[in-house]
């Protein structure tokens, strides 16, 4: 059941279906304009795809991605992930169980 909290929804990916939760590294050779928009352009079309960052450290990219299964996310890995232009690496780390995800922010402890 979704809770609804100051116009915004969140949802049990469990309940949905979603089985897979999986933290991905990305490496990339290919860093020009058109190489980025085309992976950016891919990853906003996925809807595997909840998160991406443009990180630090040993890897360009980090994505939070769920599946069905572990078949699907192999399925994605092969034909959504292994395609992107330029990616030379992919490193996944798979959630055990979640112990913490929120959303929000204390705005009363911020201060000016």
């Amino acid at each position: 059941m979704p809770s609804w909290r100051n116009g915004c929804c969140s949802v049990n990916r469990r309940a949905l279906g979603f089985g897979v939760m999986a933290f991905v590294q990305l490496s990339c050779t290919e860093h020009d304009a058109a190489a980025t928009a085309n992976f950016q352009h891919a990853i906003e079309a996925s809807p595997n795809v909840l998160a991406c960052h443009n990180t630090t450290g040993d890897a360009d990219f980090l994505l939070l991605v769920v599946a069905r299964d572990l078949d699907e996310y192999s399925r994605f890995v092969e034909t959504v992930l292994r395609r992107l232009p330029g990616v030379s690496g992919i490193k996944s780390s798979l959630s055990l169980r979640e112990l913490k995800s929120s959303s929000h922010l204390l705005v009363s402890d911020l201060r000016t």
